[in-house]
């Protein structure tokens, strides 16, 4: 069976964080501090600890702070890319602007502001199918309020994507990890386009998307509470 971890990872870094602009100020989001260790470190350690070596940052907004912190990568023992957008491509602009410079053919995508430590070989089946599936992790959450939910019927593909409400319920969210396929491209537009509300429903429509729920430590940084939470959620990763 081929091995997830040779696949290319994308880093999706080049959103303006604009919920965080009061706790940091003048640095990309992945790049915020937590305990003094910048985000994207431990999530670039954590997938080296995981046998990744080849990633690709997807940025845009303050780029060269990116390529002046990690350069090559081989300081990390990785080998760091860089897709940088010339103007805001969204989510899923910026991935078919990494997808089209790259010979790759499977990918796997995080974002730049998420951690979550789940175990990677469950995308291996479609890796070793050379399926043109595109897969969604999923988690289970206590409060689906922030996020909207997920709604898979029997043979796991994605049906539904409900869409953020005031009501405190559990629920299947999105948690900003995929595997994609390269001919997700052929379904993104040109300009700026959103992966979450413009390109999923796509595949969802053509039932190629597939969700996979899966459990472990998250927690998306992007507001200040969950940004002052990952201060300990994420200490056991220092060093890991």
């Amino acid at each position: 069976m081929n091995k997830v971890s040779n696949i290319q990872v994308l880093i999706l870094c080049g959103g303006l964080g604009s919920r965080l602009r009061d706790v940091i100020k003048e640095i990309p989001k992945p790049l915020a501090p937590i305990n003094n260790t910048p985000f994207l470190t431990l999530l670039l350690n954590f997938l080296k600890k995981r046998g990744f070596r080849n990633v690709k940052l997807l940025t845009g907004y303050l780029s060269e702070q990116f390529e002046e912190l990690y350069k090559d990568g081989s300081e990390l023992g990785l080998e760091i890319t860089y897709s940088v957008e010339k103007f805001p491509l969204g989510t899923g602009g910026a991935i078919k602007l990494a997808i089209e410079n790259s010979t790759e053919t499977h990918f796997i995508c995080l974002n730049g502001d998420t951690f979550f430590d789940f175990d990677y070989k469950l995308f291996e089946s479609v890796y070793a199918g050379e399926t043109e599936l595109n897969k969604m992790i999923l988690r289970q959450v206590d409060n689906a309020t922030r996020y909207g939910s997920v709604d898979l019927n029997q043979n796991g593909f994605i049906t539904t994507f409900m869409e953020k409400n005031q009501d405190c319920i559990p629920g299947l969210i999105n948690s900003g990890v995929y595997f994609l396929h390269r001919s997700i491209i052929e379904h993104i537009g040109e300009g700026k386009v959103s992966l979450e509300t413009e390109v999923f429903p796509k595949l969802v429509e053509l039932q190629k998307l597939v969700g996979i729920e899966a459990a472990g430590t998250f927690i998306d940084i992007g507001i200040p509470d969950d940004f002052n939470k990952s201060q300990i959620l994420l200490k056991p990763y220092f060093g890991d």
